[in-house]
């Protein structure tokens, strides 16, 4: 026999106060960028690492275009959330994968973000205003004369928080 005896109702009530406490340390945000980091739209999750201000993104956007053209565009970015109370700061950089179907080839591009996120404790929009440069790169930069192209961008986004 264990020292210890529990019941259901105690386990029971041990997971659903780690769930609630996760729940609060790991803010769950989806939303809508117009501009930003994929250039023309997407659609991203977004979560706060618990216990850090330190945001983790991924993302997804479609284009196409009348030529048959298509390319998907993936951002994946990390930054961090400056101040203690809204308007936040929000600085962080990233990659862009994009994958051209009709070319079968993948290539990247870098991203930075400096921004200003509203975002209450007590309500469940998000909105964000942000500065997004892209870095891309044109032949084999460190060895036979590429260049690094950088290109300034902006993006707004609006979500809500689980």
């Amino acid at each position: 026999m264990f020292p210890c005896s529990r019941t259901s109702r105690d386990v029971d009530l041990f997971f659903t106060m780690a769930a609630h406490s996760l729940a609060r340390e790991s803010d769950l945000h989806v939303f809508v960028e117009l501009g930003g980091n994929a250039l023309g739209y997407s659609l991203n999750l977004e979560t706060t690492v618990p216990s850090s201000r330190v945001l983790v993104r991924i993302g997804v956007a479609y284009y196409f275009s009348f030529r048959k053209h298509t390319a998907w565009i993936f951002p994946v970015t990390m930054g961090v959330r400056l101040r203690s109370r809204s308007p936040y700061i929000e600085i962080g950089g990233g990659i862009l994968g994009i994958y051209e179907p009709g070319y079968g080839h993948f290539h990247s591009w870098g991203t930075l973000i400096f921004g200003l996120r509203w975002q209450s404790s007590r309500h469940p929009f998000v909105f964000r205003v942000v500065l997004t440069p892209l870095i891309m790169w044109t032949g084999t930069v460190f060895n036979d004369g590429g260049n690094f192209i950088p290109v300034p961008w902006a993006g707004v986004s609006f979500g809500i928080r689980f």
